[in-house]
């Protein structure tokens, strides 16, 4: 069932955060976002070392994870 489908059938008198738990697609669709958001973040940090941000990590294992070996150089 659609998750709209399922958001219209909430009984009056149960959170929002109570009903969606007992969405049979839910623990796809949190896994599905897990999965997203690993990957942005991935691509986060490959950024911020292509324009030379510093950060607190490790900049070639975020470039690696995105198939990166070596920054172009740009003069």
């Amino acid at each position: 069932m659609p998750k709209f489908d399922w958001e219209a059938q909430k009984p009056q008198g149960v959170s929002a955060v109570a009903h969606e738990k007992g969405w049979e697609l839910e623990p796809t669709l949190r896994q599905e976002l897990s999965d997203l958001r690993s990957g942005l973040e991935a691509y986060a940090h490959a950024l911020a070392d292509i324009a030379d941000i510093s950060q607190c990590h490790q900049p070639s294992k975020y470039l690696a994870d995105l198939g990166i070996k070596k920054l172009p150089k740009f003069d």
